[in-house]
């Protein structure tokens, strides 16, 4: 089923938001048992374009149990429910990268069967909507998903601010440069590296960087961008 970019803008801002606040405030952190690679470093293949790798976590092949053995303990599992469609999506509240502080959502793999049985358990969060519902998965139900994959991820710095001259500096100087409609964010694609970079373009709200595999990059990231009227736009580090 065709994901929409409400992955890349709606739904990432909105874990970011929403498991800031409803995460436990005083549960001790722990960060991770490997020393990971800086957010710029990704790993794919040409020969393969189902492949990426970042911090230590290959798509489609980790697992929850390896994120949290890579980066820290500091987790929250949703079920968004909108419709037809749901999706289990993560984050990790705060961890370091490549010596950087960050928070990671991500979205797991599931079977249907999997959360129907979950269902009886939850309570609709109150920031849910009317078209969408928001279950918070209490921690002790975490372990059922342990061995589920990771889909995507993204990452969010927290101590450093993005701007164009540090992605060209760190990705590469050709990305395509898309600014969503009606003075939207800015978006930095790669599709070769399977990277998605949005920036505000008020400066607002912080650089979200999001990795997905490069076979489906223009399916899921730019053909939806371009069906919601974002337009191309120059890079201004280059003029």
């Amino acid at each position: 089923m065709k994901r929409n970019i409400f992955w890349i803008l709606a739904t990432v801002l909105f874990i970011a938001v929403f498991a800031y606040f409803a995460a436990p405030l005083f549960k001790p952190p722990k960060q991770g048992n490997i020393e990971t690679e800086p957010f710029w470093v990704v790993e794919t293949s040409p020969q393969n374009p189902d492949y990426l790798k970042v911090f230590e976590i290959t798509l489609n092949e980790s697992e929850l149990q390896d994120l949290i053995y890579i980066l820290g303990n500091r987790l929250s599992l949703s079920l968004f429910v909108e419709g037809d469609q749901k999706s289990l999506e993560g984050y990790i509240r705060e961890t370091h990268i490549g010596g950087l502080t960050a928070r990671i959502p991500f979205t797991l793999q599931f079977d249907e069967s999997e959360v129907s049985s979950l269902m009886p358990f939850l309570t609709a969060s109150k920031m849910s909507t009317s078209k969408r519902q928001i279950y918070e998965i209490p921690e002790e139900y975490h372990g059922r998903f342990m061995q589920n994959k990771i889909e995507n991820i993204a990452f969010i710095p927290m101590a450093v601010n993005l701007d164009e001259t540090v992605i060209l500096g760190r990705f590469g100087d050709h990305p395509i440069k898309l600014q969503e409609k009606d003075n939207g964010p800015y978006h930095y694609l790669y599709p070769e590296k399977g990277v998605d970079i949005s920036l505000d373009a008020k400066g607002e709200y912080r650089a979200i960087v999001q990795y997905i595999t490069p076979a489906e990059f223009d399916e899921k990231i730019l053909k939806p961008l371009i069906e919601n009227g974002a337009e191309e736009r120059p890079l201004l580090e280059l003029q």
